[in-house]
């Protein structure tokens, strides 16, 4: 039932705080009796931390909640203090991102104490302080579950990002298997019957036949290897088109709807441009992907004569803070071919636009 996991020690600073009500029932009839029932709390809280079984939490979780309103009501208005415990498990170690029994009965269980505090034999100092005391704790439990949000938001935007690229990769991968068989699988085929007919004719002393077979299959080997050299060089380099093509499929497994816009055609660009403009829409791309939580983004190609722009715009959260770090990759890329970078709008929309010297084929 019990697991050895690592924990944080900062879940056992607290417990010092067990001393007080052990220090408040000295000399009391009662002093065994809370003694015994504060160290079980402290046992119980401890053994939460190294243990999921569904009714041993309930158990635990219901005596703590027990300890601390019995001492609160029949003690010391302080020992409410003791929720900040139970806080902590629900901000750090629980990590539901929905109402439970937990949630529920530790809202129960402050407003009681709360209410005792308005409604009991207290002066106002002691409502005050109980009052700025839990406001923290919610202040703090809230905060909690908020961190524990983003880092669980962030844990699945790295899964999906991860998943994403090996996709690519194997799409990739496809697609380099099937250009491969295309071209080289009917090339050794016909290599193989050619160099059989050539053992035929040789062993009918058909020299003439023989060289005609063997300088055709010559003239295939050569043909195979420049068809590898432009297989090879595809790796290299992809075209804007193709790399548009892709894009569209990893927008869509990324549950991102994409638009693209193009007021030239970007297969009469030069080469070296089209190279540069690949680069560059891939990493503007990846930005929105990884990091925008977008619905929807558009990628705009506008000619202005001597110049071109490129825009992407996402419905994402944007750049939030803005520093002189952002697109360094990009605005280094850029410089080389005289460009520019910059963020017209940061957030929502968010666009981002580049120039550059534009040129065709």
């Amino acid at each position: 039932m019990f697991e050895k996991r690592k924990v944080n020690p900062m879940y056992f600073i607290g417990l010092i705080f067990l001393i007080f009500p052990i220090a408040y029932a000295w000399g009391d009839v009662d002093f065994p009796v809370i003694v015994g029932s504060s160290f079980l709390f402290g046992a119980f809280y401890i053994s939460l931390l190294y243990t999921r079984n569904p009714l041993y939490e309930k158990v635990a979780w219901f005596y703590m909640l027990v300890y601390i309103l019995y001492m609160s009501l029949e003690r010391n208005l302080q020992f409410s203090l003791f929720l900040f415990n139970l806080s902590n498990l629900l901000s750090w170690h629980y990590t539901e991102d929905r109402w439970t029994f937990r949630t529920v009965s530790y809202i129960l269980a402050l407003a009681i104490c709360l209410g005792w505090a308005i409604l009991g034999p207290f002066t106002w100092e002691t409502v005050v302080f109980m009052f700025v005391l839990h406001s923290f704790a919610l202040f703090m439990f809230y905060g909690g579950r908020q961190e524990m949000a983003k880092e669980k938001m962030e844990k699945q935007l790295q899964e999906q990002n991860a998943s994403i690229n090996l996709l690519i990769a194997e799409n990739e991968r496809n697609r380099i298997g099937q250009d491969l068989h295309d071209s080289l699988g009917h090339v050794f085929v016909t290599m193989a019957i050619k160099a059989e007919l050539g053992l035929k004719q040789l062993e009918k002393g058909n020299l003439l036949a023989v060289q005609q077979e063997l300088e055709d299959l010559q003239a295939t080997s050569r043909k195979s290897m420049m068809d590898v050299r432009n297989i090879v060089n595809q790796l290299k380099y992809r075209s804007l088109e193709e790399e548009l093509l892709q894009l569209q499929e990893v927008f869509e497994m990324a549950g991102i709807d994409l638009q693209v816009q193009k007021e030239l055609e970007v297969s009469n660009l030069s080469p070296v441009l089209q190279s540069n403009l690949t680069m560059m829409v891939r990493e503007l791309a990846n930005n929105v992907i990884k990091h925008a939580e977008a619905d929807h983004a558009c990628l705009r190609f506008k000619n202005l004569g001597d110049q071109m722009l490129v825009e992407m715009e996402d419905d994402g959260k944007g750049f939030l803070n803005q520093t002189t770090t952002e697109l360094v990759s990009l605005r280094n890329r850029l410089s080389l071919i005289h460009g520019q970078v910059t963020i017209e709008s940061p957030s929502r929309p968010t666009l981002v636009r580049l120039s550059l010297p534009f040129r065709k084929e």
